[in-house]
């Protein structure tokens, strides 16, 4: 397998890998085991099984190509066949040239390695290889047991990003001020086994804990890291600078860098309100995008005079502001789903009328909750905590409350007579 050696450029991107194929026979077979692999690295992967598919690439395909910084192209016998595969390709040749993409191609099923190939789409495509720099030997891998070949592209992706510099943005966009706090980390790491990060709810200690091998603990509780880390082997999770949380809040807000036009002052409010709380910035931001200037005093208005420790109040007003149906969608996330399928999960909300196409939509787009690469859908441990708290709170009696999720509880209201018509929620969790 052949690879550029351009250096990335210094922008956004979404996706670690993308893979251009063509044919069930692919998809079913190396494709498969492929994305498996690469997403059991973490290594976020996009495959186009998702997307419509037509005659000619569509705009949101050329987009993702565009934001990926490896294309693995698996060139079977085929797939010079397929006007879709060529437009696919020379996309990618274009984002190599142009942006520097790493370019990963590999001949699938050929029975030479070192004889060019006389006819045939195989021709064509070993030709533009070679103008591309690719010799003929780096492309084939005829003679390798598809489990064989599928570990040398892991492998070789995995190589790539370990040569990438840390400008080309490893990390979310949104994730702002992450790349200085994680080189604190390694720093700290040095040759450290086991370390610990600590700081409050929502500093973002899980995210920077990411990306390496060492053991990382993170907690909110220094005292729990004491016991496993040397005290000079815990890093402490500072909050966001001032530049930091106005960008990140506007980002969520205006969806740019910053506050637009007469927002400016009440931008700095809903910051500071927000402590500088990546989490809490990210939330309110949601909440507040879209809406007027009047709109946002009322919304700000609520939080005036708050301690800016309670990240829970900041969190609380964009739940307040869910209708009916979408605040129950949000509970039983927080209770029951976190961690689930997303199409799963919205099956089981469709049998009980629970209308999730729009309203997990609308969670999401309130930063309430977010979808992984694994179509999995993840909430924050504090919104996780929160959406509990509201559940609890329902009554001082476990039988009185709509959703029940602990073991203690659950045996508790099954064998006393305090079960109401109230409780239409049980969950155990067998592995707590």
């Amino acid at each position: 397998m052949a690879s550029t050696s351009s250096t990335p450029p210094n922008q956004c991107k979404k996706w670690d890998v993308f893979i251009s194929f063509r044919g069930d026979n692919t998809r079913y077979g190396i494709i498969s085991h492929l994305s498996k692999s690469l997403k059991d690295k973490q290594i976020k992967t996009f495959t186009d099984e998702g997307l419509h598919k037509g005659e000619e690439i569509s705009p949101e395909l050329l987009k993702i190509i565009r934001e990926s910084s490896v294309s693995i192209v698996i060139l079977s016998e085929n797939y010079a066949n397929s006007p879709l595969c060529l437009d696919e390709l020379v996309e990618i040749l274009k984002c190599k040239e142009e942006s520097g993409q790493i370019v990963l191609p590999v001949f699938y099923k050929k029975k030479t390695v070192h004889k060019r190939p006389t006819t045939g789409s195989a021709l064509d495509g070993s030709k533009q290889l070679i103008r591309m720099g690719f010799t003929e030997y780096e492309v084939n891998y005829s003679l390798l047991y598809e489990s064989k070949l599928v570990e040398e592209i892991i492998n070789d992706v995995l190589e790539k990003f370990s040569y990438m510099p840390k400008n080309d943005d490893s990390y979310d966009c949104n994730l702002i001020g992450i790349e200085s706090r994680v080189e604190k980390v390694e720093w700290l790491i040095n040759d450290k086994q086991v370390m610990g990060i600590w700081g409050m709810g929502g500093t973002g200690k899980t995210t920077i804990a990411q990306e390496g091998s060492r053991i990382i603990v993170t907690s909110r509780y220094r005292q729990v890291l004491e016991y496993v880390c040397s005290k000079d082997g815990i890093y402490e999770v500072e909050n966001l600078i001032h530049s930091q949380g106005l960008e990140l809040f506007s980002l969520h807000a205006f969806k740019q860098n910053l506050p637009k036009e007469g927002y400016m002052e009440l931008s700095e409010k809903a910051t500071t309100y927000a402590g500088f709380n990546p989490l809490a910035l990210k939330v309110l931001g949601s909440h507040l995008f879209n809406m007027g200037i009047e709109e946002w005093k009322r919304e700000l208005k609520k939080l005036k005079g708050e301690s800016l420790e309670k990240i829970q109040d900041v969190l609380k007003t964009s739940n307040d502001e869910l209708g009916k149906i979408e605040k129950k969608i949000f509970l039983n996330v927080a209770c029951f789903f976190k961690g689930q399928n997303k199409d799963e999960v919205e099956r089981t909300l469709e049998v009980f009328g629970f209308y999730p196409k729009s309203g997990i939509p609308r969670l999401i787009n309130k930063s309430l909750i977010t979808v992984s690469s694994l179509n999995e859908i993840h909430m924050h441990d504090l919104l996780e905590q929160m959406g509990k708290d509201i559940v609890i709170k329902e009554c001082k009696q476990p039988g009185g409350r709509s959703r029940l999720w602990n073991y203690e509880d659950i045996s508790h209201v099954l064998t006393t007579e305090m079960f109401e018509a109230k409780c239409h929620g049980l969950y155990e969790d067998v592995q707590s």
